[in-house]
C-alpha cells in the first residue's frame, strides 16, 4: 500500500482490523501455547512480568507476555519491536548464529547509545554476545532504557536451535545483577 500511495491518501486509513494479520500468524504458533505456563509461572515466582520474543533482521519482535501483578510495571505489547543489539533478549538470540554472520550484522549497525551504558564498541558487543551465549543467558543492564535491568534466556528446540527467547525485565532497583544471575540459574 505504501508503495503504491494509497497508505497516505486521506481517505484510507488503518483500523485495529489490520492487527488480525499478525495476531492470526501469532495464534498459529504451538510453542506460543506451551510457554505461556512457562511465562505464568515465572511472572508467579519473581512478580515480574514475562515476555517471549523472536528475532527478525535486527530487531526482536514481542509474541507473547505474562503480566504480573505489580503496580509499577513494564509495559511491552505483543507486536512491539525493539533494538537486538541493546535488548537481552536480543543478545540471547544473536548468540545463537554463527560468528560470521553474527560479525555482517555488527559491520552495518548503527550502533547509537541509547544510555551511557549502552555497549556501542562492535568488538565489545560481539565478545559480549559470545559471552552470553556461553552462559546461557544475557543480562543488559541499563542499556537499552536507563534504570531497566532485563534477563533473558534462550528458547530452544529439541534439535538445539534457538529460534525464541524469554525475558524477564525490571526496574533496576527492584532486583540487583547479582539476583538476576542467580535467577537465571533456577
Amino acid at each position: 500500500l505504501e508503495f503504491r500511495r494509497v497508505l497516505f491518501r486521506s481517505d484510507f486509513f488503518l483500523t485495529p482490523r489490520v492487527l488480525d494479520l499478525g495476531f492470526g500468524w501469532i495464534a498459529s504458533q504451538t510453542w506460543i501455547d506451551r510457554a505461556q505456563p512457562v511465562m505464568r509461572a515465572l511472572t508467579e515466582r519473581f512478580s515480574e512480568s514475562c515476555y517471549a520474543a523472536i528475532l527478525e533482521g535486527d530487531e526482536v519482535v514481542f509474541v507473547a507476555h505474562a503480566a504480573s501483578q505489580r503496580v509499577m510495571q513494564n509495559a511491552i505489547g505483543v507486536g512491539a519491536r525493539l533494538t537486538v543489539f541493546h535488548t537481552a533478549v536480543g543478545r540471547v538470540m544473536l548468540g545463537a548464529i554463527e560468528e560470521k554472520q553474527l560479525m555482517a550484522m555488527l559491520r552495518t549497525a548503527k550502533l547509537a547509545p541509547l544510555t551511557p551504558l549502552s555497549i556501542t564498541d562492535r568488538q565489545a558487543l560481539f565478545d559480549r554476545i559470545r559471552d552470553d551465549a556461553a552462559q546461557g543467558f544475557s543480562i543488559v543492564d541499563e542499556e537499552y532504557e536507563k534504570g531497566l535491568r532485563s534477563l533473558a534466556v534462550p528458547v530452544v528446540s529439541r534439535s538445539g536451535r534457538t529460534f525464541a527467547a524469554l525475558t524477564i525485565t525490571t526496574p533496576s532497583t527492584r532486583m540487583t545483577r547479582t539476583e538476576k544471575i542467580g535467577r537465571a540459574h533456577v
